[in-house]
């Protein structure tokens, strides 16, 4: 395989496949990568090439978006040092890489990466000898014309550029590889509008359930005098329970909506789980208290980082602490745990002392992802564990309580 070079010259890959260092040619577009060295199949724990090249990666990766964006703004030929994080087998890694756009036969443009040292300094000679730059630098630079492209390419490389331009908005949406069939969707197909004529209907909805809810408490409190018949208490009461589990419903159904329409668009980063457990018990600690719950929390202290959706993290563990507090009776305990299990991944439980399910139950409980009109939250949940590369379980007997486990694989723990 060869290259074009930055003077016009051609540069031989298979010479480059001498270097100790691990190279490897990924093509933003796809997703793939197209060649490597020896070092560079090992990286990946790839006997030969031909195994790297068919090897699918995981578009959601943080690298992937990241590189896309290096490939726009770099000009043919210029390189930039880059701290990337791939998902492998293993573990997560952050691959400190020096990143050149380079062009292949037929004028297809791709990165040639070559990982780094990640202590080597900058002014430590690299691969090719030019400067090294921000990517606001970069993006100043002029640019040379882009080779024709495939039309799918080209509509993934205008979709990025209107991200730059903008500032952000939704990732975009990359065609498969043409020897990968398309991924069917999760969900029936719905309507373009369904997920805004749903999000328009639950504001609607909530401001009237939030009026109920916000009168309800005042007769319960009896702030403007007695009701005088207790029948009145526990009517209201009644009344203030109902609205709030309408609107919890409402939301449920809101966010279940866009998941199904795949418009939870997760955004990757290090994450503390311990930090992240502790936040959410701040949050759902008034809860529990006016259930008279005791939350209790089982943290291990050896517990790697993990790249995930941080606000998805958060939802899980809120929904998971929510309801196992609303099936705990008052004196009961909720225990959240977590525990890192070497070569396997990370286990985050939350259990509860409530009074448990039958197995009838706990196959519906499972099953309520296909279609149940109530109890959205663990579905939710579920979905977003999934879209982290995780998985929710659930475990429960009759008067031994609940457990929900999130279950994290090594592939998304970094390791330093």
């Amino acid at each position: 395989m060869t290259v074009a070079g930055q003077t016009g010259t051609i540069a031989d890959l298979d010479a480059l496949g001498r270097s100790g260092k691990a190279m490897f040619v990924w093509l933003p577009a796809a997703a793939s990568i197209t060649w490597a060295n020896a070092a560079g199949c090992a990286l990946w724990g790839a006997g030969s090439l031909a195994q790297l090249v068919q090897r699918q990666f995981d578009r959601s990766m943080p690298a992937v978006a990241q590189l896309q964006k290096l490939e726009l703004v770099l000009a043919d030929g210029a390189e930039d040092r880059q701290a990337l994080v791939f998902w492998m087998p293993e573990a997560s890694r952050t691959l400190h890489c020096n990143c050149r756009k380079i062009r292949l036969e037929g004028g297809q443009s791709a990165l040639l990466l070559q990982v780094l040292d990640k202590n080597q300094p900058d002014s430590a000679p690299a691969l090719w000898i030019n400067g090294h730059a921000s990517l606001s630098e970069l993006a100043a630079r002029p640019r040379s014309a882009p080779p024709d492209l495939a039309p799918q390419d080209a509509a993934t490389l205008a979709e990025i550029a209107r991200m730059i331009r903008q500032g952000g908005g939704a990732e975009p949406q990359p065609q498969p590889r043409e020897e990968e069939p398309a991924k069917p969707p999760v969900e029936p197909a719905m309507g373009a509008g369904q997920p805004e004529y749903i999000g328009r209907l639950s504001h609607e909805l909530r401001t009237p359930l939030n009026a109920i809810i916000g009168y309800g408490e005042l007769l319960q409190e009896e702030k403007s005098g007695p009701l005088g018949s207790p029948k009145y208490r526990s009517y209201a009461k009644d009344m203030l329970e109902a609205a709030r589990h309408c609107l919890s419903l409402v939301n449920d159904l809101y966010d279940m909506t866009h998941l199904a329409a795949g418009n939870h668009k997760p955004e990757f980063s290090e994450v503390d789980l311990n930090e992240a457990v502790r936040a959410c018990l701040g949050i759902v600690a008034p809860i529990a208290g006016k259930a008279g719950v005791t939350l209790e929390e089982d943290l291990s202290a050896a517990l790697p980082q993990a790249i995930l959706d941080r606000r998805g993290l958060r939802q899980i563990i809120i929904n998971l602490l929510a309801n196992a507090i609303k099936f705990t009776p008052p004196g009961g305990r909720v225990t959240i745990s977590t525990v890192y299990r070497t070569g396997i991944g990370v286990e985050l439980s939350v259990q509860d002392t409530g009074q448990g399910m039958s197995a009838g139950d706990l196959t519906a409980a499972r099953g309520a992802s296909e279609g149940a009109a109530s109890g959205l939250g663990l579905p939710i949940s579920r979905a977003i564990a999934t879209a982290n590369g995780g998985t929710l379980q659930l475990a429960s007997e009759p008067g031994s309580g609940t457990r929900v486990s999130l279950f994290l694989p090594m592939s998304r723990l970094l390791l330093r």
